[in-house]
């Protein structure tokens, strides 16, 4: 719990953030729970860990995470339907959307005022990732149902500016939700201005 909601692993040492624990954070309790129960039940991995010295750096990350680290787990938005709810929480906390969607300041906290308004990439600095914002607006999808069947389907549907760098990677793994929650995920996504 304290890797995934504080970024602390044994001994209380500071991770750094390329492991997204500042999304995770979002996430309910009870689900990290299941999360870590499942891993468990996979058969264990052989892999040497390089010990690294532990740098005057990974003290500053305790600073940075005070201040980077959200106040909460997600709470529901009032008004707002069920299903859009659950967009909302899979994209600020499993889908950790932001980590990539939201530009960052110059010591790489997200910019919580442009959230999911796209930017630079953060591993590539001539790289951008684009606003999930304005998405029907700006007339990347045409609805809800269109951003469903492009997270779903991808490229096999000829959605290939989708399917095409990183992010191919996360559209196939995204392919294997539940049909509930990609929809709720394109519900919360389309919603944004």
């Amino acid at each position: 719990m304290n890797a995934m909601k504080r970024g602390l692993g044994p001994g209380g040492i500071h991770y750094i953030p390329a492991f997204p624990y500042t999304s995770y954070a979002w996430m309910r309790t009870e689900d990290l729970l299941d999360l870590f129960a499942y891993l468990k039940s996979l058969p264990p991995v052989t892999n040497r860990v390089e010990r690294k010295p532990y740098t005057l750096g990974r003290f500053a990350l305790a600073f940075w995470k005070w201040l980077a680290l959200p106040p909460r787990e997600f709470r529901p938005v009032p008004g707002k339907p069920e299903s859009w709810n659950r967009g909302a929480y899979l994209v600020l906390g499993p889908g950790h959307c932001a980590e990539c969607h939201t530009p960052r300041n110059s010591i790489m906290l997200l910019n919580r005022s442009r959230w999911l308004a796209g930017g630079r990439h953060p591993a590539e600095p001539k790289a951008s990732v684009p606003s999930l914002r304005g998405l029907i607006r700006r007339g990347r999808y045409k609805d809800a149902e269109d951003l469903y069947n492009a997270l779903k389907y991808g490229e096999a549907l000829g959605y290939e500016d989708l399917s095409s760098g990183g992010m191919g990677e996360v559209q196939e793994n995204l392919s294997r939700l539940p049909d509930a929650d990609l929809k709720a995920i394109a519900e919360y996504l389309v919603s944004l201005e």
